[in-house]
């Protein structure tokens, strides 16, 4: 199965980490915040975000970002203004080629990796 590492804690992340998680991969969530990684490793879950909805203990909760290396699959999971602030110039070097964003629409940000382009017109269905 995929190594997966998911950008984003919140309740968008933490969906997608359950979902892949379940399918049988492996799963990396990052998050900027220590707190967010904390509450989940101590209760779970996070409630504020996602209540009731158990975090299995197998998905590894990293808040450092060299988590992305030699991964099958990136999934930005981080609301679109942030995209920017958080990748561009920290991981860029760390990763062979990137898979798959899920971000609404990254061209607002101005994110200047020539492989998104790619990526965001083949999830668009154009080739």
């Amino acid at each position: 199965m995929a190594d997966i590492v998911i950008l984003g804690s919140g309740g968008f992340g933490l969906s997608i980490a359950v979902m892949c998680y379940n399918a049988g991969h492996s799963v990396t969530v990052w998050s900027k915040f220590q707190d967010e990684i904390d509450t989940i490793k101590r209760t779970g879950e996070l409630k504020a975000k996602l209540s009731g909805v158990k975090i299995p203990k197998g998905i590894t909760l990293t808040t450092d970002m060299s988590c992305v290396k030699n991964k099958n699959l990136v999934v930005i999971g981080i609301p679109a203004a942030f995209v920017r602030s958080v990748c561009e110039g920290r991981w860029q070097p760390a990763y062979k080629r990137i898979q798959c964003s899920l971000c609404r629409d990254w061209r607002t940000i101005g994110v200047n990796f020539g492989c998104f382009r790619r990526f965001y017109i083949c999830r668009n269905g154009n080739k």
